[in-house]
């Protein structure tokens, strides 16, 4: 079990590199990136856990991290929650539980990502960006 762990988490770091584009100035450029919900119990528990992803085969690539703000909305779109967050950390703990959340919204403050191994910044069109219906 670990060494698929391990396994895995080898293969998302290295798939950044495969996608990603550098362009003749030496800036990487990647618009093929985008957050991801992994985990959402936001109602019971305040908690929400995210990844940046590959949007062609859809898998978490675990080396990347850009800062971002979340928005929380109720059912009549009222804004309930918002807050900034580093990036650093994608697993979210929230100061309360948000029973009354409908959905999420989720945008980068910066249009690029960060390689957290190299420190490389790969750059995108526009922030990442999502929105994110509780089910």
């Amino acid at each position: 079990m670990l060494r698929s762990l391990i396994g895995t988490l080898l293969v998302l770091n290295c798939s950044n590199t495969i996608f990603a584009q550098k362009l003749e100035n030496g800036k990487w450029v990647d618009d093929n990136l985008t957050f991801k919900v992994v985990y959402e119990n936001i109602r019971k528990a305040g908690e929400l856990q995210l990844c940046i992803a590959n949007l062609e085969n859809d898998l978490c690539i675990g080396n990347l991290m850009t800062p971002f703000e979340v928005f929380v909305y109720d059912r009549k779109d009222s804004l309930i929650w918002s807050s900034i967050w580093t990036g650093t950390n994608m697993q979210l703990k929230f100061k309360k539980r948000l029973p009354l959340a409908a959905k999420v919204h989720i945008k980068a403050k910066v249009p690029y990502v960060i390689n957290k191994l190299t420190t490389t910044r790969i750059y995108q069109q526009s922030p990442l960006e999502l929105l994110y219906v509780i089910q």
